[in-house]
């Protein structure tokens, strides 16, 4: 049990820091030496920011509200964004990743003409901002630039490219796969230790 409760104060810690959050304490000196944030912007329908809040209260369900102070939506995307850095270092094919990341841009975001007799509810779509370190923001304009180079034709603004994260994520939680979504996200915090 000590083991389990060790574990999930790590978790605690780096959700803490993802959320902007750092274990050290205030002082004038760390204002001015603290990282810099840009805002980003993540584009997705009304429903799936609800489906994401939902997500969340069943990840504090199953954890016994150990993550409820601090894992957000916000949060939940920087996240999902960190992880897709660590797989792109490992694989990166530049042709497959922008020919993968064209085909998702149009599947989610294209506008699709509604046929006579269709019936569809009509989408809302929002924009959640939120703040990242630069440091961590950079690291996306990089890999995007460093495919666009690989690949002409390809072009990709940080924003979107978090979007058809988030999106991706939200696909995945229509399929029913939210405990093992919850236990990956559980079992990545872990590796941050």
């Amino acid at each position: 049990m000590e083991g389990v409760n060790r574990s999930l104060g790590i978790v605690r810690q780096k959700l803490s820091e993802l959320h902007g959050h750092g274990s050290h304490k205030a002082s004038w000196r760390n204002l001015f030496l603290s990282p810099k944030v840009v805002e980003v912007r993540v584009r997705g329908r009304d429903v799936d920011f609800l489906r994401a809040e939902v997500f969340l209260a069943d990840l504090n369900v199953l954890t016994q509200n150990e993550f409820a102070d601090v894992f957000t939506t916000d949060v939940l995307i920087r996240l999902l964004y960190e992880d897709f850095l660590v797989q792109i270092r490992d694989e990166f094919v530049p042709d497959m990743i922008a020919k993968r990341l064209i085909e998702q841009k149009r599947h989610y975001y294209q506008k699709k003409p509604a046929g006579a007799g269709d019936y569809q509810r009509r989408l809302r779509w929002m924009v959640l901002s939120l703040q990242m370190k630069r440091e961590l923001a950079l690291r996306g304009e990089i890999f995007l630039h460093d495919v666009s180079v690989a690949s002409p034709g390809f072009a990709m603004s940080l924003d979107e490219l978090l979007s058809i994260l988030f999106m991706d994520f939200i696909v995945e939680i229509q399929k029913g796969k939210q405990r093992e979504l919850i236990r990956m996200i559980i079992d990545r915090l872990d590796q941050f230790e």
